[in-house]
């Protein structure tokens, strides 16, 4: 095997982490060929002199310059080898995964992982995850229901822990602390500033199980449209046949797609939805319109539903109030407003009438008895023309 001065350093430092006593002796004499007198330094200082003794941690033969490094080769978390170490167990029990041996949390001991997950009111295979992983002491005991967890985050978020800060400290990605802050609406300004500056366009996964019918009908789809070699949806065609590399790809074009599609049709609602409530309010103020809105209810309303009857009285409102409109939105347009815009915004004001006649008046118990007492009236005239 050749080395280099290049290389030799990285060399040296995978061989202390593996601790082959053996290979590390060969390596101090390429150090002195090669002037490596850093390299040798370390090595003289993970080798023993005379008897070839390792002065780093001893296991089976082998050195390792730290905890850590000897926890991995065994596969136990360091928290669990460095008790085991300090109390003196002999070296066939360092590396065993039993979680039956005796643990100390907090000062006190305890039988097992079991014994202490018990009485943490915890999952012993939870437990024994989180010491594996190198949680600190003081957080084994931490409670594993979610709802518990989020409420911990905002509450030491709101004591001024940062997004970072509870990010290593929870074992979370900061984009989900971020979301969880927001969601519950206590994300600070200064938090919600490096959202839109820095990561305005963050991703945000949505974790979504189909049951068998849905993955079934995915397939078939996405199977015929290879076979024809593009592929259609809501007004799409894509001949970039990478959408329907596997059932996940398709899924979440199909998911985006109809979401566009979707919000385009609530634009539409919204716009609706603002037209409807302008309406109902210049019929109750505008007084002509208002006039007109009352002969409306007189002849095309009968216990307070729609009737949908040309009358001229609903003729003479319609034109009154398409009149209306169409100043209102010449005014709230710009002047370089595109034609398209003013058509379609003429199209939501003509829906919108129509819509309207559904809508109760603003005061409508008022305006209610005002409308039965006038029936009442021209009942009377009709029956009693003599006396009224």
């Amino acid at each position: 095997m050749s080395f280099s001065k290049e290389n030799f350093n990285s060399r040296v430092l995978a061989a202390i982490d593996e601790g082959d006593s053996v290979y590390l002796k060969k390596l101090v004499d390429v150090a002195k060929l090669l002037n490596a007198n850093n390299e040798l330094k370390m090595l003289h200082e993970a080798i023993g002199t005379s008897d070839g003794g390792l002065t780093h941690i001893r296991y089976q033969n082998k050195s390792f310059p730290t905890i850590k490094s000897l926890a991995k080769y065994l596969s136990v978390s360091p928290k669990v080898l460095a008790e085991r170490l300090k109390r003196g167990l002999p070296e066939e029990e360092w590396g065993k995964t039993s979680k039956s041996l005796p643990i100390t949390y907090l000062g006190k001991e305890f039988k097992s992982i079991a014994d202490l997950a018990k009485t943490l009111n915890l999952n012993r295979a939870v437990l024994y995850k989180r010491i594996s992983d190198g949680w600190p002491e003081d957080r084994w005991g931490e409670s594993s229901l979610k709802h518990d967890r989020d409420s911990r985050i905002i509450t030491r978020y709101k004591e001024g822990d940062s997004i970072k800060q509870l990010a290593i400290s929870f074992g979370l990605k900061m984009d989900f602390i971020r979301d969880l802050l927001e969601r519950r609406g206590e994300l600070k300004p200064v938090d919600k500033m490096y959202v839109v500056k820095f990561n305005p366009r963050r991703k945000k996964q949505l974790n979504l199980r189909l049951n068998i019918d849905y993955q079934e009908k995915i397939e078939k789809i996405r199977n015929y449209w290879s076979k024809k070699g593009k592929f259609k949806f809501l007004e799409s065609s894509l001949s970039d046949l990478s959408t329907l590399n596997s059932d996940s790809t398709l899924a979440k074009f199909i998911l985006e797609k109809s979401l566009d599609n979707l919000s385009l049709e609530l634009e539409n609602e919204l716009n609706i939805d603002r037209f409807i409530e302008k309406i109902c309010e210049l019929r109750i103020e505008d007084k002509k319109l208002h006039k007109q809105w009352q002969k409306v209810k007189l002849k095309n309303y009968e216990n307070g539903i729609f009737k949908n009857l040309l009358s001229n009285e609903l003729i003479e409102y319609e034109k009154t109030i398409e009149q209306i409109g169409e100043n209102l939105i010449k005014q709230d347009l710009e002047k370089e407003t595109p034609e398209t815009d003013l058509i379609l915004q003429k199209k939501f004001w003509k829906i919108a009438i129509k819509k309207s006649y559904l809508i109760p008046d603003r005061k409508s118990e008022r305006i209610s008895e005002n409308i039965i007492q006038q029936k009442m009236l021209d009942l009377l005239k009709k029956n009693y023309p003599d006396i009224i």
